[in-house]
């Protein structure tokens, strides 16, 4: 396969097992096992079902609803953008709290005389009001409590999607459908796509969202509300897989994976940058 960097907008050959893998990641071996697990069942619902013409049951419907919302909540770019907020949160909290203890120091007191009352002991017995002014210190959220945010959403984000009508679209060669290091994408098509990073989504609930994920070279998953419960089988025209392509590429922060690296919608990558003239 193909791999065009963010980076430096050039394209490399590089072997699947080679490509986005990350050791240690998910902390957990039961998260890597649970992620292949839901591979798995999605790799069967589409061999066994949507090729087959075989209409989904509701498990094979929640568990496909499953792997699209784990697709929208396993990569480091959510994880990135929950951690930030994370972060921000808790500057907010600790402002806070340093202004309550700055107004009035015996809070503070107060709170190590609690910690002390229900566990024998204080770990912050020495702590002042100014220890907690956010110009002295910062609190920052760590790998593991953005992945334990993003992932409790996961439920929640399935149940939405599977609700939603479905759209499996199948490409036809040499027209193929592409991925990268962040292939989940929602927008509302509504919203012209110059301004899709600007505007936001509006998220799951918003009436006009769609929904769309590359799932195989040759198929791609797109959900919204238009006949919840839904589900259509059809052929891709050029057009239509240049524009998922575009949106499978939109949020990549390192990569983009191909079949090869003519597609529909690669004139719309960035070129490589010229070559310094010695």
């Amino acid at each position: 396969m193909w791999i065009y960097g963010t980076d430096d907008r050039r394209w490399r050959r590089r072997a699947p097992k080679n490509v986005a893998a990350e050791t240690d990641y998910y902390i957990h071996d039961s998260v890597e096992a649970g992620l292949s697990g839901l591979e798995s069942i999605a790799a069967t619902v589409i061999r066994e079902k949507v090729l087959a013409g075989v209409t989904l049951d509701d498990e094979a419907r929640y568990g496909f609803a499953m792997f699209v919302a784990t697709m929208m909540m396993r990569v480091p770019a959510m994880h990135e953008h929950v951690g930030d907020f994370l972060t921000e949160l808790f500057g907010l909290m600790q402002a806070t709290l340093h202004q309550a203890m700055v107004e009035d120091p015996s809070r503070l007191e107060a709170l190590k005389e609690e910690c002390r009352r229900e566990t024998g002991k204080c770990d912050f017995q020495d702590a002042r009001p100014e220890h907690l002014d956010p110009a002295n210190a910062r609190i920052t959220a760590t790998h593991t409590a953005a992945l334990g945010m993003s992932f409790s959403a996961l439920t929640d984000a399935a149940e939405m999607l599977a609700r939603m009508g479905w759209t499996f679209i199948r490409s036809q060669s040499p027209h193929y459908f592409i991925t990268s290091d962040a292939p989940y994408f929602m927008a509302d098509p509504k919203i012209p796509p110059a301004m899709w990073r600007t505007m936001g989504t509006g998220g799951l609930g918003s009436p006009r969202i769609q929904v769309t994920l590359p799932v195989t070279r040759d198929v791609a998953f797109m959900a919204g509300w238009h006949g919840e419960g839904e589900r259509r089988v059809e052929s891709a025209s050029r057009r239509l897989v240049s524009e998922i392509n575009y949106r499978s590429g939109l949020c990549a922060r390192r990569f983009l994976i191909a079949p090869k690296q003519a597609f529909p919608g690669a004139e719309r990558l960035p070129p490589a940058p010229a070559e310094a003239s010695s």
